[in-house]
């Protein structure tokens, strides 16, 4: 059951992938890993749809190289610049410059889909591949920050029950050098 999970998030993660990088900025060195192949869903994406026009999503596969190669040029400038930050930061997004009332975690969340929800329907009139696949990927993403809220929480609960686990095996050593005197 867990394999299957990790499965599917982690297909949610890659189909999330194309549109998260231009959605946000300075990711963390190490955010990019074997969800990175998700770049390569926009070319394989054809195949669903074989009696539609493939154009939109060839011309969607070279922005998002395009994009990934101006997102690793910036982090090399900016890591210069931005105190450390965690090495599998998912980056800033940009909506947060419009939406400075949201955290950033409600941006990723909620703002990030609805936002590509509503270039899907934007495009729709272009490219019925990239609608569809845009909607896809709006609810990958959504699913993607949900897991990764949810693993969150858990790390935090872990934390917390190693803080009191360690608190009463303090009180331990405590009593027993107590006993020793």
């Amino acid at each position: 059951m867990e394999n299957t999970s990790a499965l599917l998030l982690f297909v949610c993660d890659c189909l999330a992938f194309p549109v998260v990088i231009f959605l946000r900025r300075d990711f963390g060195r190490r955010y990019i890993g074997l969800q990175g192949l998700g770049v390569l869903a926009p070319l394989f994406w054809p195949i669903f749809m074989p009696q539609d026009d493939p154009r939109g999503m060839l011309v969607f596969f070279v922005l998002i190289l395009i994009a990934c190669l101006l997102n690793r040029i910036g982090g090399l400038f900016r890591r210069k610049t931005i105190a450390e930050i965690h090495s599998r930061y998912s980056g800033t997004p940009y909506l947060q410059a419009v939406l400075r009332n949201w955290n950033e975690i409600t941006i990723k969340q909620i703002g990030e889909p609805l936002f590509v929800l509503a270039m899907a329907a934007f495009v729709e009139s272009v490219s019925l591949q990239l609608t569809v696949y845009l909607i896809v990927a709006a609810f990958a993403l959504a699913i993607s920050v949900a897991a990764d809220q949810a693993a969150e929480h858990r790390r935090v609960e872990d934390l917390h029950d190693a803080y009191l686990e360690q608190q009463a095996l303090a009180e331990q050593f405590r009593e027993k050098l107590n006993q020793r005197r």
